[in-house]
């Protein structure tokens, strides 16, 4: 029977209980220390799958980031002694300048 991780688990192991669950994980983990295999994957260049999973990973990171400094910004913005129109006329004058 050949069967992989993916077709097995909402067969059988999705219905385990948490703590049944965590006992099949410390069999399976038990099991890979005792095969003195040699470390998994280890090597001293990304691949491309690498790269992929970096990006997927970091990129909507940082794009929750750069929300929080936006909003950050307009909050002082806000609070400060200038208004929105009169910031957003000085941004667009400096970044079109006299179109």
């Amino acid at each position: 029977m050949n069967s992989t991780a993916q077709e097995i688990y909402p067969q059988i192991i999705q219905s385990l209980s948490p703590s049944e669950r965590l006992r099949l994980a410390t069999f399976i983990l038990n099991g890979l220390l005792e095969t003195n295999s040699p470390p998994i994957d280890q090597h001293d260049f990304w691949t491309e799958e690498d790269q992929t999973d970096i990006a997927n990973f970091s990129l909507p990171y940082a794009a929750s980031q750069v929300s929080f400094a936006i909003e950050d910004d307009r909050d002082y913005l806000i609070g400060s002694s200038a208004s929105m129109t009169e910031w957003d006329s000085e941004a667009d004058e400096q970044a079109y300048g006299d179109l």
